[in-house]
């Protein structure tokens, strides 16, 4: 018995033909890559991965860098020369440094900027002879000045923070250890009381200025 056969439509034989002969043909697809590109969000290349890396890691390296810089600025404590100190004596006891009279450091604290005013621990060593005070500008730093009567001689003290004065020769009196110099006829004696400096000058005998020095620093 023969085996039935199979019909044969003839477009479909077309069909087929017709899909051999475009699976052979070259096809463009510029345009469609042109639409998908401007349609799809951008996808960042290795390379430029690369670079916003290397560019954020310069970015890090520079606010560090700024931080360590500011860092040492607050730490390194500007430095006034023995000329600037004298300069200042000068100014304030020749009445060219124009003062606000008070008579306690309480007085003084209400009348100078906040960045002027005085630990509150010298008052009582001041107590009988503060005359005067002002704030003052000192190699960068704002500075409170004041005006003292110390045995009938003028005394003037400077108190600041993040100011140091000239390298002098070290003291011990009372137990504590005090900077002494002398410039141009004037006595200086620097110490530290906490976080603040303290300078007193005077034409008179560094051992008045070490007594005083001595009360005003706790």
């Amino acid at each position: 018995m023969d085996a039935p056969q199979q019909s044969i439509n003839p477009d479909d034989v077309a069909l087929a033909q017709r899909l051999r002969r475009l699976d052979t043909l070259p096809i463009d697809t510029t345009n469609l890559d042109r639409m998908l590109r401007t349609r799809l969000p951008p996808h960042a290349s290795p390379w430029r991965r690369s670079l916003n890396l290397a560019a954020l890691g310069g970015v890090a390296a520079l606010l560090i860098a700024s931080i360590l810089m500011v860092s040492f600025i607050q730490v390194t404590p500007a430095r006034a020369s023995a000329a600037k100190l004298a300069a200042v004596f000068d100014r304030v006891t020749s009445t060219r440094q124009v003062l606000v009279h008070v008579h306690s450091l309480a007085a003084a604290n209400h009348s100078l900027p906040r960045s002027c005013q005085c630990p509150s621990g010298m008052a009582m060593a001041i107590k009988d002879g503060l005359t005067g005070c002002c704030c003052i500008s000192l190699v960068g730093q704002k500075v409170s000045c004041l005006l003292l009567n110390n045995h009938g001689r003028p005394v003037v003290m400077l108190v600041g923070r993040n100011i140091t004065g000239p390298p002098g020769n070290a003291i011990v009196y009372a137990g504590q250890t005090f900077s002494a110099q002398s410039y141009n006829g004037i006595s200086t004696i620097q110490t530290r009381s906490g976080s603040h400096w303290i300078c007193l000058m005077s034409r008179g005998t560094q051992s008045a200025l070490l007594e005083l020095a001595a009360k005003v620093r706790p």
